[in-house]
């Protein structure tokens, strides 16, 4: 996988954040409104996966994926 690469996106309602998470293992904790994540989600790519109530999660296509 390429070095920061979003691999995954999640977004906590609770804490009104999202955590990006690179190819590389890095991963950084954002605030930001679900909008903004599902933005950010949809320009790299990701699928919305379901997942409890609270919060969001969008994922890699596995067909995308790149050889590390």
């Amino acid at each position: 996988m390429v070095k920061h690469e979003i691999d995954h996106v999640v977004w906590y309602d609770k804490r009104g954040c999202m955590v990006l998470s690179y190819g590389d293992g890095e991963s950084d904790r954002i605030v930001a409104t679900k909008r903004i994540a599902a933005k950010l989600a949809q320009e790299v790519g990701l699928l919305l996966v379901p997942t409890a109530a609270g919060t969001v999660l969008w994922v890699r296509d596995p067909d995308t994926w790149r050889a590390a």
